[in-house]
């Protein structure tokens, strides 16, 4: 450490050889130019030093309590050097006037005349006959009344009404009140109280508002604000919610391989009825934008994997910041490398935020769509192949592309319910369990298997990997595939 001490013109240069304990200064070598003089202890220099050292020093490690239990707030502070006492300072400002409120030569001191409710800020200086008084400590915040509610979170609904913003309990709490702003840092206002720990506040959608809380009761008042949250109702837009097709009811529907289709697959049949009640299918496949506003709801990582940013199948990007982007030209194509777990995880966020249950379709559910209640059609566009109907694996030499194609290109191709790519594009995951004789003991209304005795799930549909046109009838079973399994020519559409 060194230090220079300047007597009228000249200059004195104090070096310390630094032996300090408990912060007395136990040598210093004087250096007058070229001469030097060796103190311990006894120099006025050395009082000169430490003088510089109190004076321009404070205590650290102020705190003041927020106190529910008593009528007191305490300020504790850590020992500074060579402090005789120590005084304490309070203001209701954090750059207003510190006024003295008394002296103690502890480390500690109750505050008894406090109003509730207000926001006090204390500073401590330290004492000394020898040196005088320090500078002021920073400050820290006490108050009296009640604890400050933890855990504030604003919903986002994309499809509610209301935002509802919820908080932790407060021991002692008899309410809370619950204050919004149009800004994070703007005026917050009153728009309610509750006994609950929850607050449900219906606004206009597509604007983001911020939230805060306090607790009360009787006694003590109120607490000071609670952080903020912010909450959120968007617009229903495409991209959130699939279109959906209503698909009426039918009661005995023929659901199975008809005897005019010739195929080897002996899991089509029997032949056998089935009712169905109406229920509504989304209009196209589930599309690489709407599952990438799932992956960016929040949580959704485990949902994502790698193959996914391939950008000639998928192209669903994650960025360095941990949120997902779409290739921009992939954003209206199917969602690939999805496996059954996956687009079960979407249907249980799209319940959720829409307030209506969505699931995948059932077997039954998906042939009866893609079939038609008009006799049961070989192809959703009727019994005659045609090969410009549907996206199938003659790379592109009928439907232009090699691959799969943004849905809803093959208008000829769409069924009586107007449904698309229900033949071909991508296989689509549907709920049941696959079974081998499974249609010789399903039940008649609204059927779907539960027996996981494969452990593997039924997809339908044929893909643009598939080049037999047998792949592509409304009746085609294909062998039950792993749930945890993915490929670049499965997909999956929903019900409702």
């Amino acid at each position: 450490m060194k230090a220079k001490i300047f007597y009228g013109a000249a200059a004195v240069t104090l070096i310390c050889l630094l032996s300090l304990h408990r912060g007395t200064l136990l040598r210093a070598d004087i250096f007058y130019g070229n001469k030097a003089e060796t103190e311990y202890g006894k120099s006025g220099i050395q009082k000169k030093v430490e003088k510089r050292i109190f004076t321009e020093g404070a205590p650290g490690g102020i705190s003041a309590s927020d106190g529910t239990s008593t009528n007191i707030i305490t300020i504790t502070w850590d020992q500074f050097r060579n402090a005789e006492t120590y005084y304490i300072c309070r203001s209701t400002a954090p750059d207003g006037n510190y006024t003295i409120l008394a002296d103690t030569a502890s480390l500690s001191y109750q505050d008894k005349t406090p109003l509730k409710n207000i926001t006090y800020y204390y500073k401590v200086m330290a004492g000394s006959s020898v040196f005088g008084k320090s500078k002021m400590s920073s400050y820290n915040t006490g108050y009296l009344g009640m604890a400050i509610p933890s855990g504030v979170s604003a919903s986002d609904g994309a499809f509610s009404n209301t935002i509802q913003v919820t908080w932790n309990n407060v021991a002692g709490a008899e309410s809370y009140y619950v204050y919004r702003s149009a800004s994070q840092s703007g005026s917050y206002y009153d728009i309610g109280n509750t006994t609950s720990l929850s607050y449900n506040d219906p606004v206009s959608r597509g604007m983001i508002y911020y939230y805060r809380v306090k607790s009360h009761s009787a006694v003590f008042g109120y607490s000071r604000y609670s952080d903020s949250d912010g909450g959120y109702i968007d617009y229903l837009r495409p991209y959130m919610l699939p279109e959906m097709m209503p698909i009426p009811a039918v009661t005995s529907f023929s659901m199975g391989r008809p005897d005019w289709e010739v195929s080897s697959n002996l899991y089509e049949k029997p032949v056998h009825p089935v009712n169905l009640n109406a229920f509504s299918l989304s209009r196209f496949e589930i599309t690489v934008q709407q599952y990438t506003y799932f992956l960016n709801a929040g949580s959704q990582d485990s949902y994502y994997i790698p193959d996914m940013a391939d950008t000639v199948h998928c192209g669903i990007i994650k960025r360095s910041d941990g949120d997902y982007s779409n290739v921009i030209s992939r954003a209206q194509y199917p969602v690939v490398y999805v496996n059954w777990n996956f687009a079960n995880a979407y249907c249980s966020w799209l319940t959720a935020k829409a307030g209506s249950t969505f699931l995948l379709p059932t077997e039954a559910q998906w042939e009866y769509t893609a079939a038609g209640n008009a006799g049961h059609m070989t192809y959703p566009w009727g019994n005659t192949w045609t090969n410009t109907n549907c996206n199938w694996g003659e790379n592109g030499a009928y439907d232009h592309y090699v691959y799969s194609a943004p849905v809803g290109q093959y208008s000829s191709g769409t069924n009586m319910f107007g449904v698309y790519d229900m033949a071909g594009n991508v296989h689509e995951w549907c709920r049941d369990y696959f079974l081998t004789n499974y249609y010789s003991v399903s039940a008649t209304n609204n059927p779907e298997c539960a027996d996981n005795t494969s452990g593997l799930k039924v997809f339908r549909g044929g893909a643009w990997s598939c080049t037999n046109r047998d792949d592509f009838r409304s009746s085609r079973r294909f062998n039950g595939y792993d749930p945890a399994s993915s490929a670049n020519n499965i997909g999956f559409r929903i019900v409702k």
